[in-house]
């Protein structure tokens, strides 16, 4: 596991220039914590249409696609609980001929959403989906199983970040004691919920001798942590 911390200092010191009768400064600092991981989760939304002039056979389709995927799912054993489908939703679609709209049949669609626990089943699995007529991907994205005690673990860099810059400033202003006074959030920057901003994907097969598989390297998982703490220093 990699771990990079930066740190982003905006400092503002009052009282530099202090006189005998003063007894503290107050500094400002803005700090940053970052982590660097390895995912081990991804999500990923797969949409299923057919279009027919026959709303029966239009419907049918999709139905059939949906329990072959869903079969494909049970199949390499994905939890029940992390994939779910929309109702089948139904629209009218035309084409353009003649400076005039024809009817091209009745398009029936359902959307899968999935939660990969095991990357390597991942990919074994969107292989075979983008083999499917009528399936396509959407929305790949990726997560760890520990996202919260990581993000917890970027907090405490940016934490120790700001103690090191606060302890260089009593030493360079001839303080006694340093202490914090409060801390507050910033910004946290991990995308929203489980998923994390995908910082690369690249595509991929497998040597000729092995079965085609599509190969996803989700890169790593950048979490930041930005946190503004007031200190004391004391005289």
């Amino acid at each position: 596991m990699k771990k990079i911390v930066c740190i982003i200092i905006v400092l503002l010191l009052f009282g530099c220039n202090k006189s005998d009768d003063v007894k503290s400064i107050y500094v400002n600092i803005e700090a940053s914590g970052e982590i660097q991981l390895i995912p081990d989760m991804a999500s990923i939304t797969v949409n299923i249409n057919c279009t027919d002039k026959d709303l029966t056979k239009s419907t049918e389709c999709t139905t059939m696609s949906v329990d072959e995927l869903f079969a494909l799912l049970n199949e390499h054993k994905v939890k029940k609980d992390d994939f779910h489908s929309s109702r089948i939703n139904l629209e009218k679609k035309y084409i353009w001929k003649n400076n005039s709209q024809i009817f091209n049949g009745y398009k029936s669609s359902s959307t899968i959403n999935i939660l990969f626990r095991d990357l390597e089943t991942m990919n074994i699995i969107i292989t075979k989906i983008m083999t499917m007529k009528n399936a396509s991907l959407y929305n790949l994205n990726y997560s760890h199983s520990k996202i919260d005690s990581f993000t917890n673990k970027a907090y405490l860099k940016a934490l120790d970040n700001s103690k090191t810059l606060a302890l260089e400033i009593k030493t360079n202003v001839g303080g006694k004691s340093v202490e914090v006074l409060q801390i507050s959030n910033i910004r946290e920057n991990f995308g929203t919920k489980e998923s994390v901003t995908l910082r690369e994907k690249k595509l991929s097969t497998y040597s000729p001798n092995k079965a085609p598989t599509i190969q996803i390297n989700p890169g790593s998982l950048k979490i930041i942590k930005d946190i503004y703490v007031q200190y004391r220093v004391a005289f």
